[in-house]
């Protein structure tokens, strides 16, 4: 896979009918700046430019768990959208998930609007980005792991790996009792990713107990993340013996 830059992608949805100014909005960028990368704010008026609007407007279905009805009503009841959009490549840090965060934050705020991380399937208001930047960071505050039933019980995976210059990572076919495994498995992965791992089709690795191998996803899948995905497959146990749950993991389809 070629190197590729970060890409955040935030949008505040309002009901408000004044509009922000634009001197409002250079303002907040100018506040968090993200000095080696690209800071793009787009103002899509939905009365006006109502199939501008349409596509970019997130599914509420593909958020997991359902999105706080306060935040649906957001969205139907939307005058403006404010996009922020950030892309960097090779950053030295995280700054610049903070300083999209910030100017989403400030946007919110000034409009009464919620937050959509639209890359992650996540929904946030301009009191919780407060309260999360006052935190310790957390990576798993900017991805999301859905569980999905699919044909071969469940399909498990990430949305928001984009943020790290990073496929998304999936799982098929996870047996119920091993659900809980998987999900964690998937979390120690983004922890490794955004501590500096980098993995690859044709890879092998091992973690939480397992070795395992990456490969590209199926193509019915592909269509599902903003960018691309790594298929976890091969798994086995690199001690003697394991629980039920992760020996479930054995029986994951193979490519």
């Amino acid at each position: 896979m070629s190197v590729r830059p970060v890409r955040v992608v935030h949008q505040v949805h309002t009901s408000r009918i004044s509009i922000l100014l634009p001197d409002e909005i250079r303002a907040a960028i100018r506040r968090h700046p993200v000095p080696a990368g690209h800071v793009q704010v787009t103002t899509v008026d939905c009365v006006n430019e109502p199939e501008q609007a349409r596509l970019i407007t997130p599914r509420t279905r593909d958020f997991l768990p359902a999105i706080p009805f306060e935040a649906f009503a957001t969205i139907k009841r939307s005058k403006w959208i404010h996009r922020v959009e950030v892309a960097e490549v090779e950053p030295e840090d995280l700054t610049y998930l903070r300083s999209a965060l910030l100017i989403a934050g400030e946007i919110g705020a000034m409009t009464g609007g919620h937050i959509f991380d639209v890359l992650a399937y996540k929904t946030t208001t301009p009191e919780e980005i407060a309260d999360q930047i006052d935190n310790a960071f957390s990576p798993l505050a900017h991805i999301s792991v859905h569980v999905e039933a699919g044909q071969h019980p469940f399909w498990v995976h990430t949305h928001g790996m984009t943020k790290f210059a990073h496929p998304d990572f999936e799982l098929h076919g996870v047996p119920r009792e091993s659900v809980a495994v998987a999900v964690q498995l998937l979390k120690h992965l983004v922890a490794a990713v955004v501590s500096g791992g980098r993995y690859r089709p044709g890879e092998a690795t091992q973690l939480s107990g397992f070795g395992f191998e990456f490969q590209k996803g199926p193509a019915g899948s592909q269509d599902h993340y903003s960018d691309e995905a790594l298929w976890l497959t091969s798994f086995r146990l690199l001690g003697e013996a394991g629980s039920p749950a992760m020996e479930g993991m054995l029986a994951l389809p193979e490519r």
